[in-house]
């Protein structure tokens, strides 16, 4: 009946909308009687048939299927959409089915939008009277302000926008004044109010004060603003709560803060510890690390920071930067601590854990902080942060229990490769000592971080002509581990993320140190192991994509818009490229093809295309005689390796591919590749057709649009 009765109303929507005929009311009744109904798959398709009539315009509409029925339709929506009484959480959920109820509320989306831009604040007002009508159920507030949180961001949209008539500024004065008053009743008496609450209801309720951020921005004095954050704060001491606190903490921070900076640059600008928004920051932090949730942590971390850099005056900046991270600082100098004189087992990983976690939110602090004005050393924002937190990296490094536990070295690792990309010049005089960390941190446990900082450091500092012998030898010792490591203990496919971090910074080399790749001693074993890797990590994303960008620019360094000082260094290693290019071109188009043949996932294709195109322009306008002569290097390797229909998987399940259209491809190809930079997407599209007829996807008639070009 529910399907029957959809099919109608989509069928002749035009006509339900009049409602021109005499059951087309009868018809809509029973669809809100469908809405309403507890089966998913029956209220399912009214949601449909409500989508379906909103593509009418009201103009062409019965007055009744407008705003009145959207009304009613938001009525059923409220108790539909909620949670059961008796329901605490999933794992003791009987009547509920979480992947049902989870795709209802993702539904009803569009249908509440539709309703909000119908009824406007007659919307709010409805879902507030809702709320209003018995506060002491809990299931109808809880989906009454997801209702809300729905249309957030067009409420903001409506609030926050300057065009309009009389008529469009009285609803947006109506509308803030609503959710104003609702936020003031919601958050009220936070400390002795959240704790009666349930816990899924003070999650929508920091879920809605998050996401109307930009009201309060307009509306709201920074007296309320802090209030808001500290109903905020107090509710992350409930576990059901914490994520959406912390989230909502964060969109305050941001979308609220020229407010919040008006507040925090006001009372002695030497000592700002008293001021109530320092307070806040710092509290809400120390908040965010009880509580442990990772993630929370992290937005409370971010949102701070990006408060912090609205300051714009330096040394306040500093200040309430300290101030921020404070509290992060003094739990890694406890867990610290512990790890150096307890003698717990138990206890000491807990608070390694507890480092761990520690660094991740200083690492995200300063993220946020690189400054767009350019300053650096003494002047930069996170200048006094970090004469505080040096000294306390350097007890981790001395510290063996932590530097030999492989989150917290990754972690370490982590923030000094944030340093090296936001405050090069304050690493600068540390950074002999840190490589040195690095390498053997690398040696004894081949971490990918290890890997990740030199990539940073090679970013940051490889310009420098004084450092390209430095790096030269550290990549070449960093080379001869990995390799070491990949034969002798692990092979490359079961560390595709070292690869993938290997050649991610064998690349930085080449765009920002090529000098120091190209003098490398290991630079001929760097593109064999490469290639190696091609075959050996079997199409593992990331470790393939890595690899393969690093040949493609490598082998096409000529097309790439590089600087002076990088053609020149390259072009005088180009005997060197041209070298490796002739021993292992063939092992290269052997990879490529089969791949693309359906060796790898569709994904990796666009790589492996760009790599092939770039072997193949590298060694065509070398060649000295024609394709058909069959000695041009480009033909003569793919047409070895299309001779070999087991590299191509025709070799099975009856599929062929005729020798003429084996010869089409590589003729389009070559001729593509001489053809210049500008060919590429024509031969990536070209090879994406060939994937697609050894697969049997495709008909060599795709080839004639390339051959008649």
């Amino acid at each position: 009946l529910a399907t029957l009765s959809y099919a109608i109303a989509c069928e002749d929507v035009d006509v339900v909308a009049k409602c021109e005929l005499p059951g087309c009311p009868d018809l809509i009744d029973l669809l809100l009687r469908v809405q309403s109904h507890p089966s998913h798959a029956v209220s399912v398709a009214a949601l449909e048939a409500w989508l379906a009539l909103q593509d009418v315009p009201t103009a062409e509409r019965h007055p009744d299927v407008a705003g009145p029925l959207f009304i009613r339709i938001v009525d059923l929506l409220i108790p539909r959409i909620s949670y059961g009484a008796s329901f605490t959480t999933w794992e003791d959920e009987g009547d509920l089915d979480p992947q049902e109820f989870a795709e209802m509320r993702r539904l009803v989306g569009d249908v509440l939008v539709s309703a909000y831009f119908l009824l406007r604040v007659r919307y709010i007002d409805q879902v507030v009277a809702a709320i209003s009508a018995d506060p002491t159920r809990w299931t109808v507030t809880e989906s009454a302000l997801f209702c809300l949180t729905s249309v957030a961001r067009e409420v903001c949209a409506r609030v926050k926008a300057r065009a309009g008539g009389s008529s469009v500024a009285a609803d947006k004065e109506a509308t803030a004044q609503r959710l104003v008053h609702l936020v003031r009743e919601l958050c009220g008496a936070a400390a002795e109010g959240a704790a009666s609450r349930h816990e899924l209801v003070l999650s929508a309720v920091c879920t809605f004060v998050g996401s109307f951020a930009p009201v309060w921005n307009v509306v709201c004095p920074p007296e309320v603003l802090l209030d808001l954050l500290s109903y905020l704060r107090n509710a992350t001491k409930f576990p059901g709560a914490a994520a959406a606190a912390a989230k909502s903490s964060r969109q305050v921070y941001v979308g609220c803060g020229a407010g919040l900076v008006r507040v925090a640059k006001t009372g002695d600008a030497h000592n700002v510890a008293g001021n109530p928004v320092a307070a806040c920051l710092s509290s809400t932090m120390e908040a965010a690390l009880r509580a442990g949730n990772e993630q929370g942590m992290k937005l409370v971390a971010e949102g701070s920071a990006r408060l912090c850099m609205q300051l714009k005056d330096g040394e306040l900046l500093r200040q309430y930067l300290c101030l921020t991270v404070a509290p992060a600082l003094q739990s890694l100098q406890q867990s610290l601590d512990l790890v150096r004189h307890g003698s717990d087992d138990a206890q000491m990983e807990a608070a390694r854990q507890s480092m761990a976690s520690c660094l991740r939110v200083i690492r995200e602090i300063i993220r946020f902080c690189d400054d767009p004005t350019g300053l650096d050393g003494a002047s930069h924002p996170l200048a006094d942060v970090l004469n505080v937190l040096w000294p306390q990296l350097n007890e981790i490094v001395l510290t063996p229990s932590c530097r030999q536990h492989e989150e917290v070295l990754s972690e370490l690792l982590n923030i000094h490769g944030q340093l090296v990309s936001v405050v090069p010049n304050l690493v600068a005089p540390h950074f002999s000592s840190l490589i040195d960390l690095v390498v053997r941190a690398y040696e004894e446990s081949h971490l990918p971080c290890a890997l990740d900082y030199v990539t940073a450091a090679v970013e940051a500092f490889g310009g420098n002509m004084e450092t390209v012998e430095s790096f030269s030898k550290l990549l070449a010792h960093l080379s001869q581990c990995t390799c070491v490591y990949l034969t002798q203990e692990k092979r490359p496919n079961e560390c595709p993320e070292l690869i993938k971090s290997f050649y991610e910074m064998v690349k930085r080399y080449l765009l920002f140190c090529p000098g120091a790749l190209t003098l490398c001693s290991e630079f001929t074993t760097l593109f064999e192991l490469a290639v190696a890797c091609l075959d050996e990590c079997k199409g593992e994303r990331e470790s393939t994509r890595a690899t393969l960008n690093y040949l493609s620019q490598l082998i096409g360094w000529r097309s790439l818009r590089l600087s002076p000082a990088v053609n020149t260094a390259l072009e005088a290693a180009s005997g060197a490229i041209d070298s490796c290019v002739l021993q292992q071109g063939e092992t290269i188009v052997k990879a490529c093809l089969g791949a693309l043949a359906g060796g790898a996932p569709q994904g990796l294709w666009p790589s492996y295309s760009d790599c092939l195109f770039a072997l193949v322009s590298h060694v065509s306008p070398r060649s000295h005689s024609t394709a058909e002569g069959g000695e041009d290097l480009a033909y003569r390797w793919m047409t070895t390796v299309l001779s070999d229909d087991s590299v191509l998987g025709l070799d099975s399940g009856g599929r062929k591919m005729a020798t003429e259209t084996k010869s089409a491809v590589v003729r389009i190809m070559i001729g593509l590749a001489k053809k210049g930079p500008e060919s590429k997407p024509k031969a990536k599209m070209l090879l994406a057709d060939f994937g697609k007829m050894c697969q049997g996807h495709a008909t060599p008639e795709v080839l004639l649009a390339y051959s008649l070009d």
